[in-house]
């Protein structure tokens, strides 16, 4: 409580589903359907009793951004009816396209909270080089103390 989360990296499991979302240019509405096999991979993970207060949000990333606004929106809208239906907790808004900055935060972020750095000294954290395939940027304690 009033801290950050505690995690066992050591126990963390990690999916990955390709292909992405931007395959699905030919037939949006069943970009969504990608989108099952990993909820159900957390649904194992996370206790049947969290479901309902455990957030579950979407931030599409490089290669969606590179995609024509209508067609993103399909695929985007398709994604938002699997999640409503999860048994998570979502609200439509928290499926969103993030610029590549952000996706640098989450690297800076998640890099010194596996470091044991976050909440420490902002000049005992680590800084990060994040190359994406559409995107680079550089993230250190600087960037976050203004």
């Amino acid at each position: 409580m009033g801290g950050f989360p505690l995690l066992d990296l050591k126990s963390m499991a990690v999916m990955r589903k390709m292909p992405g979302l931007s395959s699905y240019l030919g037939d949006p509405e069943l970009s969504g359907e990608s989108l099952v096999e990993l909820l159900e991979f957390a649904k194992e993970k996370v206790p049947n009793d969290w479901h309902k207060v455990t957030e579950v949000r979407l931030m599409a990333t490089a290669c969606l951004r590179m995609v024509e606004v209508g067609l993103r929106e399909r695929i985007l809208e398709s994604c938002r009816r699997v999640l409503r239906l999860s048994g998570f907790q979502f609200k439509d808004d928290w499926t969103t396209m993030i610029p590549g900055f952000d996706e640098g935060v989450y690297a800076w972020v998640a890099a010194n909270y596996a470091l044991g750095s976050l909440g420490s000294d902002p000049e005992n954290t680590t800084g990060i080089l994040e190359l994406g395939g559409e995107s680079a940027q550089v993230n250190s304690c600087s960037l976050f103390m203004t």
